[in-house]
């Protein structure tokens, strides 16, 4: 199952690394935001798409 997790701040870093650690077989694919000002370009190696 490929997931991506909206927002590209700390606490989509938290709910990445979460995931990451509890289901290693799920793929996050990116992190969608609504527009870039204050979010980080890639979040963990990750695009982060407006």
């Amino acid at each position: 199952m490929r997931l991506v997790i909206f927002g590209a701040q700390g606490t989509a870093l938290g709910a990445y690394r979460s995931i990451r650690h509890l289901y290693p077989v799920r793929e996050v694919e990116c992190f969608p935001v609504t527009r870039r000002g204050i979010n980080a370009e890639y979040l963990a190696g990750l695009p982060a798409l407006s």
